[in-house]
């Protein structure tokens, strides 16, 4: 049977308009952070239902030896992006823990994410270093059961679709990477990949407005928050600082 992906199905998002943003975190560093409108996040919940979806029939269609049997996720072992956090990358945005329709706030009980936000937004420092190519890694042990290629990877205006890869973890656990850089994508439905592999490259392609990857974890397609603050307690997901 051959890997659905989200050209096989009928989509229709609408892209949203973009605000510019100072980072509250940090006074003298003047960051562009490509946020959306308060409304929308890059990807959109109907994306991360349809995405979900086709993950599930691609999964249905692989061998139980090929899935991996773990009940729950273990504490995730590498970061996805390649880079020194502040540095070489910026963390813009991350998961919407308000369930309130129109009000958002993240982890640390602050503004950084957008209503219905379900990950990390992890910004580069522009076109010029996505052209040299900076890796996406597995953030975990899984089986790839959704991957797709050749959309256009320069967005700054929006759009729809784009190069996504989805690893199933076990136990209702998948991540997610979205936005890739087009002919980055380094695996395919079915192959089982190591924490730390490289599945891609950063992008903007599909619903975004400059080269960033949105990295998302969901368990049964709900999302969350591997950061922990006094807006998401418990343990952090991560097992690095």
């Amino acid at each position: 049977m051959r890997p659905l992906t989200l050209r096989t199905v009928v989509i229709g998002l609408a892209s949203c308009g973009t605000i510019v943003a100072q980072s509250p975190n940090d006074a003298d560093r003047i960051r562009l952070r490509r946020h959306l409108s308060p409304s929308h996040a890059c990807v959109p919940v109907s994306l991360r239902h349809l995405v979900q979806t086709v993950a599930d029939q691609n999964r249905q269609s692989l061998r139980p030896d090929m899935l991996s049997s773990a009940g729950e996720l273990q504490p995730l072992t590498f970061y996805p992006i390649g880079g020194l956090l502040d540095a070489d990358v910026f963390n813009g945005g991350f998961v919407d823990l308000n369930p309130a329709p129109g009000k958002w706030f993240d982890f640390q009980c602050g503004p950084n994410t957008r209503d219905t936000h379900g990950g990390t937004d992890t910004e580069i420092r522009g076109f010029d270093e996505q052209a040299i190519g900076v890796p996406v890694f597995a953030v975990s042990d899984g089986t790839i059961v959704f991957a797709q290629d050749g959309f256009p990877d320069m967005n700054v205006n929006g759009g729809v679709d784009g190069n996504i890869v989805g690893i199933d973890h076990g136990g209702g656990w998948v991540s997610w990477y979205f936005h890739l850089k087009n002919g980055s994508v380094a695996a395919s439905v079915g192959e089982q990949v190591i924490a730390g592999q490289q599945i891609g490259q950063v992008g903007s392609s599909g619903n975004s407005f400059g080269p960033h990857l949105h990295f998302e974890v969901t368990q049964d397609g709900v999302p969350y928050e591997p950061f922990a603050g006094p807006c998401r307690e418990g343990d952090s997901g991560w097992a690095i600082d």
